[in-house]
């Protein structure tokens, strides 16, 4: 790849995220998905709770672009995005 082209996919994943961002926390603010401050918070007002799932929906488009576009070998592709939803598994729970 070229350094225009890793530019326009840099642009573009900035953009999808703060979109997709934007949407993720519109959903969980509606379905009330909050998580309410207590002494250790450093918010006053409850925040929704769940934010990381934009950076793991924008991580799996960018993969699901590298094997259309075959930027990355198809083990390493599965292998991450394996990883990732556990890790984003183990976070849901967790929260």
């Amino acid at each position: 790849m070229n350094t225009i082209n890793i530019l326009i996919l840099m642009f573009f994943s900035f953009s999808f995220t703060f979109f997709i961002t934007y949407l993720v926390r519109r959903i969980l603010i509606s379905t009330n998905i909050l998580v309410a401050p207590n002494e250790r918070s450093s918010h006053v007002k409850p925040i929704p709770q769940g934010g990381g799932l934009a950076i793991y929906i924008t991580f799996i488009f960018f993969l699901l672009f590298s094997y259309f576009t075959h930027i990355l070998d198809t083990p390493i592709i599965f292998s991450l995005a394996f990883s990732s939803s556990l890790i984003i598994l183990v976070g849901l729970i967790d929260d």
